[in-house]
């Protein structure tokens, strides 16, 4: 599009899919109504990656296993293509909780993104 390779200084995905097959296979595709072909077009995982910027993968310790599962294969794709990538399994939360936590500055999530924007600390 004609933009700085360098725009996105930096992502952080949180409790992310990353592959949506899993989607289309279970209850939650009565409501969403993909197909194969569709799962498999509109997931981040088998999408081109643009820009180099930095990622945080963040996943609660207490999530599902299949939370764990899609962070870990999308931070295996990134560092196979020698992206900058840290995944970050925040302990004692949830997929609710974690989010939850980015009102503290010191939840290692919130201290993780500070790190990425350069700040020493998060802002209180």
């Amino acid at each position: 599009l004609g933009l700085p390779e360098d725009l996105i200084k930096g992502a952080c995905a949180i409790s992310g899919i990353f592959d949506l097959e899993p989607i289309r296979r279970c209850y939650l595709n009565d409501v969403v109504g993909l197909d194969a072909d569709e799962a498999r077009r509109n997931s981040p995982l088998h999408l081109p990656l643009y820009g180099r910027c930095p990622v945080i993968l963040a996943v609660g310790e207490a999530e599902t296993q299949a939370f764990h599962e899609q962070s870990r294969a999308f931070a295996e794709r990134l560092e196979r293509e020698g992206r900058p990538c840290q995944l970050l399994v925040q302990p004692d939360v949830d997929h609710f909780a974690i989010i939850m936590s980015m009102a503290e500055p010191e939840a290692p999530l919130v201290r993780a993104i500070a790190h990425q924007m350069g700040l020493r600390a998060a802002p209180a």
